[in-house]
């Protein structure tokens, strides 16, 4: 893997590279790192798991008749279904400090890469909409 930041590429690398992680990842306003990128025939990938990964809590797994407060829905920014396949197994945290829920990623929910998490306590319906993390 490379290490060095974009100012010591090519320009058309750097265009290339930027290009693509703007739209299919979240490199937040141009401060993406090579560190991330694995060149694969003339393509480069980006390694996901490499970044800071932020999702959202969409809503509890619901059923007919009950909802499932440990198992939430969360939808992470510019991730595809094929690319939420690679989060199942990771961890995910929620608040901070003692108040923090740590969760698991259990599966995906349907094509456009929703994940459900289990959570280890059932997370209050304020979370509903607030943000969580990729812990790894």
């Amino acid at each position: 893997m490379l290490t060095k930041p974009l100012t010591g590429c090519p320009r058309s690398l750097q265009l290339v590279f930027l290009t693509y992680c703007e739209i299919n990842l979240f490199a937040s306003s141009n401060r993406a790192y090579l560190n991330a990128c694995i060149p694969y025939k003339g393509v480069l990938k980006v390694n996901i798991l490499s970044q800071k990964i932020i999702g959202r809590i969409t809503n509890y797994r619901v059923g007919e008749s009950a909802q499932q407060p440990r198992e939430c829905l969360i939808e992470f920014k510019n991730i595809d279904s094929s690319a939420a396949g690679k989060l199942v197994g990771q961890k995910v945290v929620w608040g901070i400090g003692k108040k923090a829920h740590t969760g698991k990623v259990v599966g995906l929910h349907g094509r456009n890469g929703m994940v459900r998490v289990k959570f280890a306590r059932p997370v209050p319906g304020q979370a509903i909409g607030t943000t969580v993390e990729l812990i790894g």
